[in-house]
């Protein structure tokens, strides 16, 4: 989850790059336009949802613990074993 999170906080820099160079090509990117608000709900929406998969996953980890059964972590990469 932390290289999604990475990749994720990389790709939130350069909005503010491309509003300016979308106002000077002739799109609307004021306050309340469909581009804006696209941006604006595009940044939000996967970092809510990556943490409440996160909040998920240590509920149902944290349970499978107790029970002694294994932990699994979806979409993990195994570098150690």
């Amino acid at each position: 989850m932390t290289l999604v999170l990475f990749a994720f906080f990389f790709l939130m820099m350069l909005i503010p790059v491309t509003l300016p160079l979308l106002g000077e090509a002739g799109v609307d990117v004021t306050e309340g336009s469909p581009i804006f608000m696209l941006f604006v709900m595009g940044g939000s929406m996967p970092i809510l949802l990556i943490g409440f998969f996160c909040m998920y996953q240590g509920v149902v980890n944290a349970m499978r613990a107790l029970a002694d059964k294994p932990i699994r972590y979806a979409l993990s990469i195994p570098f150690v074993k």
